[in-house]
């Protein structure tokens, strides 16, 4: 009587245990599945949103863009024109032909923001060390991640100032390395660690198609979060036309010229020293044609 009414106890037990392990299961499954469905929908709200955004800038902006270039500031303090859209401050629109992309920019960031749009997250497109944050949304940042080496970028200001950017380089950096993702070689005169080279470095992997002499070298940052939030993929532009450029042109070119003239100056020495023999062969034989005579 008592074997069979533990039996029955422990039966009940089991049934509760396995209906309880059932309801976890199911709480969890509906649990992800619902993140799941707040995740796309979030992503889409983001999208549309930005949208909206960057249709109320263009239709704001006056005159025709023009492409920046680099004029002598008396300001060296200068603020980055703003437009106002819904109670925030816009800088300007981001531009990515390649991947379809178009999409407003906030003067400043924190993460109400950026449910919105892309935000600064530090420097200014008039020092060339302009830093942009992005969520990892389909329609924001996430498909920088597979951005080409190469790919052209344009940051188009509230003003109607056009800065044109290729992309240099992609670098996987840590959450924390701050530091890292801000620091720039063009604006600093300091070594920064390759990725690889270093654990303390910040980076955690590098896109070994891409040339190491261009890591730390940039005039725009763009950043988002990798998938899972573990790392920061931070995508490096250099600017096109931009002053920096042309004295890197200007360089080459007296390089080059230098060069030139160099070899010009030791084909010339070798034409010389060549005509210089012909004329010692010349005398020696006219020296020799005289001797016979005699």
């Amino acid at each position: 009587m008592n074997s069979s009414s533990n039996k029955s106890r422990e039966g009940g037990i089991r049934s509760i245990l396995g209906t309880l392990v059932f309801l976890l299961g199911f709480t969890l499954f509906a649990g992800a599945v619902g993140l799941l469905v707040y995740n796309i929908w979030d992503s889409h709200r983001a999208g549309e949103a930005s949208e909206e955004v960057v249709k109320q800038i263009d239709k704001n902006r006056k005159g025709k863009p023009k492409l920046a270039r680099d004029p002598i500031y008396e300001d060296e303090d200068r603020e980055m024109p703003t437009m106002e859209i819904d109670g925030f401050l816009y800088i300007g629109t981001l531009q990515i032909p390649s991947l379809e992309l178009e999409l407003p920019v906030m003067q400043k960031w924190d993460y109400t923001r950026l449910k919105i749009a892309p935000c600064r997250f530090s420097g200014s497109y008039f020092d060339d060390d302009l830093v942009i944050c992005g969520h990892n949304y389909r329609r924001h940042f996430s498909p920088i991640k597979g951005i080409d080496i190469g790919a052209d970028v344009y940051f188009v200001t509230v003003d109607n100032m056009v800065y044109h950017y290729k992309v240099s380089n992609r670098e996987t950096l840590r959450p924390t390395s701050i530091e890292s993702m801000v620091r720039n070689q063009n604006n600093v005169d300091e070594d920064l660690e390759i990725a690889g080279t270093s654990k303390d470095s910040g980076y955690l992997d590098a896109d070994e198609s891409n040339d190491p002499e261009s890591y730390g070298k940039w005039d725009l940052c763009l950043f988002t979060c990798t998938t899972g939030g573990q790392a920061r993929c931070a995508v490096r532009c250099q600017r096109v036309g931009g002053a920096k450029e042309k004295k890197s042109t200007e360089t080459k070119n007296d390089s080059d010229d230098k060069k030139k003239d160099q070899k010009e100056g030791t084909g010339d020495q070798a034409s010389g020293q060549e005509a210089a023999g012909k004329e010692a062969d010349g005398q020696e034989a006219t020296e020799e044609a005289g001797d016979s005579q005699d």
